[in-house]
């Protein structure tokens, strides 16, 4: 078989194999530095969009700022109040819709109260049973549903 010595040329150089453990160790040095210095560069890209963004939209809220002022000194259209009414009430109609879906509900939740209080009910009705069965007394129904126990 061949390369079984030092001479495997064609192993050596394409698999990787025959690397010392410091050049594996400088290799992976190397590569764990070129990702941090990739992770930094995207970091300060992502930072300066930010910032970029940031300055846009102070500039954009300050001009929505600036026209949400301006009507209250001048004169509205009056169509344009029409308009709002109209608006308005499509908003109350549509709010209505939307909330009428919401509320045809099959069954509600019971609150913690009424379960704790399901389970207190159980409980006590069971102990009861219980009782009854220790004294020999059972009762028609539970013998029906109970398996036949007498009769």
């Amino acid at each position: 078989g061949g390369g079984g010595g030092r001479g495997g040329g064609r192993e050596g150089g394409g698999g990787g194999r025959r690397k010392t453990k410091k050049e594996i160790m400088e290799e992976i040095i190397a590569k764990s530095k070129m990702y941090k210095a990739e992770k930094r560069r995207e970091r300060e890209e992502r930072d300066e969009t930010l910032e970029q963004l940031n300055a846009d939209f102070s500039g954009i809220q300050a001009l929505l700022a600036a026209q949400a002022r301006a009507p209250k000194g001048g004169e509205k259209p009056p169509k344009r109040r029409v308009d709002e009414e109209k608006l308005d009430e499509f908003d109350k109609l549509a709010r209505d819709l939307a909330t009428d879906m919401k509320a045809q509900a099959t069954q509600r939740l019971k609150t913690p109260e009424e379960l704790a209080q399901e389970a207190r009910d159980a409980l006590v009705d069971a102990e009861r049973k219980r009782l009854k069965r220790m004294q020999g007394d059972f009762d028609e129904d539970e013998e029906e549903g109970g398996g036949g126990r007498g009769a």
